[in-house]
């Protein structure tokens, strides 16, 4: 990873103004409202690591998640992108958005 990745990467992690693990999950969760029959409720974001875009409020995000009903928590992993909306933070994405 270059120089600029890594304080692009640190910056997402410490910033208030990027996606987290929450809003990933809300926005993932939201999902489920729009009746895509890709969502599974029982998807669980566990953890992010979010690169800002050129364009103003994109980022791609690394998700690791897990299966609630997976007895050995085994990790998952996607990229997703996510945009900030007036109604809160979109999944435009990966995870259920195929």
């Amino acid at each position: 990873m270059s120089a600029a990745g890594v304080a692009t990467a640190v910056y997402s992690r410490a910033g208030a103004d990027v996606p987290n693990v929450l809003v990933l999950q809300r926005a993932y969760d939201r999902e489920a409202n729009s009746g895509n029959a890709a969502h599974d409720a029982n998807l669980l974001v566990n953890d992010a690591l979010c690169y800002k875009r050129q364009q103003p409020g994109l980022f791609y995000c690394i998700v690791a998640f897990t299966d609630r009903r997976d007895p050995d928590r085994r990790l998952n992993y996607d990229i997703s992108e996510v945009s900030a909306e007036r109604g809160g933070w979109q999944l435009k994405s990966g995870l259920c958005k195929r």
